[in-house]
């Protein structure tokens, strides 16, 4: 799974902080 911009629709909505973890 390749990294998602903030604000994208995945999985469950997941914040930036979430994103960059």
């Amino acid at each position: 799974e390749k990294p998602y911009r903030c604000g994208e629709c995945v999985k469950s909505f997941v914040s930036c902080s979430e994103l960059r973890s």
